[in-house]
């Protein structure tokens, strides 16, 4: 539109030139933001209203919607840990009867008497496999640990035909059993987020329980099986002592692990001091001294030993 100008003293003859002449001046002097200004004079108040009220309630919009997906992940993350706690519930009895009948199997290799324990052994490890199949079935398998589960039953299916643990040249079978023992501990750690977990208390328990504690009892029951395995045959070689002593270093290592990892806890949480019973990491650590001395002097009661380690091993679980 021109605007044709108005001689001094004049004033313009109609509305519109006087309101374009009056906008020019008007809308000069709000410089950049003269576009937006000369837009809400020409648009209606509701819908200025609608426009202002879009401007405030979207980053509003945004910002609850990060709050939300924030919120949702750290329910993921808690269901997930739930989960973890759930799981290893189900697997501490299988570790534990798999540990129990593998240094049967070797204390009978030695001479102990100890076929009804390998048996009883067995007959708990498969209700505890089973156990734990029906609580991945139950609850969905959220952490996919069914083939890791499925591959642990294989393996131990694979020792029944053998003679009380043992093949034909009387060593023990369980190695595929073993690693895949591990494979499922480390799967429950992994997905269940639980060695990850950004609460201090919680990770330094996760730390122990599924990392330290489990190592220091393998070993804990390598003493123990060959322990009794030396007793019951009044020697033991070299060889012997070389093994007993890096597993009882092991053990030392494992238990100064979870004793520094549950005083963290109980300093992010002081609470957890009454819950933590660590009387039993002191009970393994004296048996620990005094079983490496069978394998310098083997003699005594291979029996009595046999029962003494398993006593050991449980006050472990």
């Amino acid at each position: 539109m021109t605007v044709t100008a108005t001689p001094a003293g004049q004033r313009p003859a109609s509305m519109q030139e006087r309101r374009a002449l009056h906008d020019s001046g008007y809308f000069h002097h709000h410089g950049v933001w003269a576009p937006g200004v000369r837009l809400f004079r020409h648009i209606r108040f509701r819908a200025k209203a609608s426009l202002i009220m879009a401007v405030l309630v979207l980053p509003l919009l945004m910002t609850s919607a990060g709050l939300l997906h924030g919120m949702q992940e750290q329910v993921r993350v808690v269901e997930l840990e739930r989960r973890g706690v759930e799981s290893m519930k189900v697997f501490v009895p299988v570790l534990q009867g798999l540990l129990e009948t593998r240094n049967a199997t070797r204390a009978n290799l030695g001479g102990v008497a100890a076929s009804g324990d390998y048996t009883q052994a067995r007959e708990s490890t498969d209700a505890a496999l089973a156990a734990m199949a029906r609580l991945l079935e139950t609850d969905g398998d959220p952490l996919q640990l069914g083939p890791p589960l499925a591959k642990l039953t294989t393996a131990w299916k694979a020792t029944a035909s053998s003679r009380n643990g043992a093949d034909e040249s009387g060593r023990t079978v369980f190695g595929p059993v073993t690693e895949a023992t591990v494979e499922l501990l480390t799967r429950i750690g992994d997905a269940s987020q639980l060695v990850l977990d950004t609460e201090l208390d919680s990770f330094y328990v996760a730390q122990a329980l599924l990392l330290a504690l489990p190592r220091a009892l393998e070993d804990v029951g390598q003493l123990w099986g060959w322990g009794a395995y030396v007793t019951a045959k009044g020697t033991a070689t070299s060889t012997d002592l070389g093994r007993a002593y890096t597993w009882a270093s092991r053990v030392d290592l494992g238990i100064d692990d979870a004793r520094r990892a549950f005083g963290r806890a109980i300093q992010a949480r002081a609470s957890l001091e009454k819950s933590l019973d660590v009387a039993g990491l002191d009970e393994i650590a004296a048996w620990r001294k005094k079983v490496i001395e069978v394998f310098r002097a083997p003699t005594g009661d291979a029996r009595a030993r046999f029962d003494e380690g398993r006593s050991m091993l449980r006050v472990g679980f």
